[in-house]
């Protein structure tokens, strides 16, 4: 009975860490952010998105920014997106051309969790090729965010 009980114990603690690992925070954004990709690109205007910079995992905060800068092509058309782990309620984005000016932004809040504005996406066109930064910020919830660029 007792290396029966031990050989449970050891079986409830692997899979306990198992469970864990397979569904970490990271894994969850990675999963939305490729759900997020995958939703977009079967819409008829993005039929044709490939991603240019490859999904990036990083830890936030509540109220914490991420800022980002990313060089971006005269007259190529971006899809900037952003989406987090189940802990993430509301995540905004901002995308500011080299003087600082705001050329895109997705602040929508969320009517429930889940709902439009829990993830954020732009689409932009630069007049110019030159240095973007991309501000992503964790309005709601504390965990992992993932960003990834595409064009079409």
């Amino acid at each position: 009975m007792k290396k029966f009980l031990g050989f449970s114990a050891v079986t409830v603690f692997f899979v306990a860490v198992m469970f864990g690992n397979l569904f970490s925070d990271e894994n969850q954004a990675r999963a939305n952010i490729q759900s997020y990709f995958n939703n977009l690109s079967n819409k008829p205007l993005f039929s044709n998105l490939r991603i240019t910079v490859s999904p990036v995992i990083f830890p936030l905060q509540q109220q914490s920014v991420k800022e980002i800068s990313i060089r971006l092509e005269q007259g190529k058309r971006y899809a900037i997106f952003a989406s987090g782990d189940n802990n993430t309620q509301d995540i905004d984005m901002y995308v500011m051309d080299a003087y600082g000016n705001v050329i895109a932004r997705d602040d929508q809040t969320p009517a429930y969790n889940g709902g439009p504005g829990t993830d954020a996406g732009v689409v932009v066109r630069p007049f110019q090729t030159q240095m973007f930064k991309i501000q992503i910020k964790l309005y709601s919830g504390n965990g992992h965010v993932a960003y990834c660029v595409g064009t079409y």
